[in-house]
């Protein structure tokens, strides 16, 4: 993770110190190379020999190391971690799309950002031909193994690459629940332990801050055919020991559904190192404190807002605060930062209307009922940056 990056990059000043002179002296220490440092210049001291102990060694001097410019020098960190949420990202764009949507998250000043392994829409399971890569998404063998393709795995491979070059931090979401729930195919308490160890093995990376766990589903999954039924803790139990088969011990965060209900009852398992609260797009911020509140003061685990209100949605939900006439707006973006602020909260991710689903129509005929006629994306994904409502989201943990 981040840490340890910067960790590294002291820890090579340190040896730099001791080679020049400027450690203590008289230390008995003995000088260890942390984990991902670059190992320490071997300097050659040149000996005299046994038949001349009077001849002085000709002294040693350091090699001037050309200075080299980085194009990407870490950012100040902001107040607590704000993430970015492209959920759909890696099967949606195009390669060109993510190196400039990287490229605006690292200027504009983000930790990071999360998205999905696997889609939203997993009705298809998981027939998706993704751009710039000549396959689709995943395979599910005759045994219901779920494999991603050889080209989506080194598509995911490309981001976190591109992503630690950047020094952002990402979020991971092995399978989104909601997607795979109540189905007979898919992601399956069967099958999650081996597809977890499966992307655990790949997806190992240096950027990868947490695997994302859950996604928008209720703590008790119940369908209408006990065929089909399944219990989310016990799919989410299951994908996190594969993780951990694989070798790969980055945190696990989880995605809760947005009903108080479902806040607090997966935040004590030990498949949840944090817990990621979705509460949901329809409420003002002091609804949105009342919902945080006491899931804060009920565990230890630290808290983050994961999904609260998304700029420009205008959901057509009934009940909602929001809506067609009422879009959410900057001001309602830098009210509930500042919730997350005032609670005290580890972290929190932003959300964009238009941008989580990549500015993409998938023909699922509701998509842009989400957000305001005149917010759209005749460029495409660059129209999503710099927002009234992302600038006010920064700006309150700058």
């Amino acid at each position: 993770m981040r840490f340890v990056r910067l960790w590294a990059v002291f820890a090579v000043f340190g040896l730099i110190a001791v080679a020049c002179g400027g450690a203590e002296s008289g230390s008995s220490e003995p000088e260890v190379q942390p984990t991902g440092a670059a190992p320490a210049t071997e300097l050659t001291i040149p000996t005299t020999s046994p038949a001349a102990t009077t001849t002085m060694a000709a002294p040693t001097t350091l090699a001037t190391v050309p200075p080299t410019t980085n194009p990407y020098p870490v950012q100040p960190p902001t107040r607590i971690p704000t993430y970015d949420t492209a959920w759909e990202m890696a099967y949606l764009a195009t390669n060109d799309e993510i190196i400039a949507y990287l490229d605006h998250v690292y200027e504009a000043g983000f930790s990071g950002f999360w998205f999905l392994a696997l889609p939203f829409g997993g009705t298809n399971l998981y027939a998706w031909d993704i751009p710039d890569v000549d396959e689709q998404l995943a395979t599910i063998d005759d045994g219901g193994m779920v494999r991603l393709t050889d080209g989506y795995t080194e598509r995911i491979q490309f981001i976190l690459d591109e992503a630690d070059r950047r020094n952002l931090g990402v979020g991971l979401v092995a399978a989104w629940a909601k997607a795979n729930s109540c189905k007979t195919t898919g992601v399956t308490e069967q099958n999650a332990r081996a597809y977890g160890e499966h992307i655990g093995a790949a997806f190992d990376h240096v950027a990868l801050d947490y695997w994302v766990l859950g996604g928008d589903l209720p703590f008790e999954e119940r369908c209408e055919s006990k065929d089909t039924q399944r219990l989310l803790r016990n799919v989410t139990r299951e994908l996190h020991a594969g993780i951990r088969d694989s070798g790969a011990e980055q945190p696990t965060a989880f995605h809760t559904g947005a009903g108080v209900d479902n806040y607090d009852q997966f935040f004590d398992r030990d498949f949840v190192d944090v817990g990621a609260v979705q509460t949901g797009h329809c409420q003002d911020a002091g609804a949105l404190k009342a919902k945080l509140r006491p899931v804060v003061e009920r565990t230890v685990k630290p808290v983050f807002l994961a999904e609260s209100r998304y700029y420009q949605l205008a959901p057509r939900w009934n009940g909602c605060l929001h809506g067609p006439a009422n879009p959410i707006n900057a001001d309602d973006i830098a009210a509930d930062a500042q919730v997350a602020l005032d609670l005290g909260l580890a972290g929190i991710l932003y959300g964009d209307g238009q941008r989580y689903q990549w500015c993409r129509d998938k023909s699922d005929g509701e998509i842009f009922d989400l957000v305001p006629p005149d917010y759209d994306c005749p460029n495409g994904i660059t129209d999503t940056f710099n927002t009234e409502g992302e600038k006010a989201f920064l700006d309150v943990f700058r």
